[in-house]
């Protein structure tokens, strides 16, 4: 077992932050329209690009902002989401971490702000990774060997072919079945 034609690891260090909890001169309430911590599918759509481009790591950053906003129920609100995005990374795990490339799968049609790449488990199982990176609306169109299951739900299969549909940063992955 060996890595074969892969590129060599790395960690990436998403920005799960709200910068508003570093602008504490400004009034919380222009802290509260002009600053947001990113959504579970931004998140995961940060970590997903980097997987796309070697990453095999995943290291949220920052912790300690979900107590220092200065607003008493950002734990509560943000851990569950945290939790969310690292079960989907886990369960993609042992695709990012398989030794054997995984099938070449194009777009039939995509727009240029949209990204693929396919991952193999040493199992043999297969995963498709679709990053849209905005601004704005994005779609992709593939046509996919066997079956296959969207976990994420931006991606519909129709007419024998599966549509990607995602808005600003977006993803999905999908699993062949």
């Amino acid at each position: 077992m060996g890595l074969t034609g892969r590129l060599p690891s790395y960690w990436i260090i998403p920005q799960w932050m709200n910068w508003g909890s570093y602008n504490k001169s400004a009034p919380e309430a222009a802290r509260a329209r002009l600053y947001r911590w990113p959504s579970p599918e931004e998140a995961l759509t940060m970590c997903l690009g980097g997987a796309l481009v070697g990453a095999r790591g995943f290291i949220f950053y920052s912790f300690f902002d979900m107590f220092t906003s200065g607003r008493e129920n950002d734990f509560a609100e943000r851990w569950p989401e945290i939790c969310s995005v690292a079960e989907k990374l886990n369960e993609l795990a042992p695709f990012l971490l398989g030794d054997e490339p995984a099938t070449p799968l194009k777009p039939l049609k995509t727009d240029a702000s949209v990204k693929t790449g396919t991952f193999r488990a040493d199992d043999g199982r297969e995963a498709l990774v679709i990053v849209a990176v905005g601004p704005g609306s994005a779609s992709a169109v593939f046509e996919l060997p066997g079956e296959w299951e969207s976990r994420c739900g931006r991606t519909k299969h129709e007419n024998g072919k599966w549509y990607f549909a995602g808005n600003d940063i977006s993803c999905d992955i999908l699993y062949r079945k």
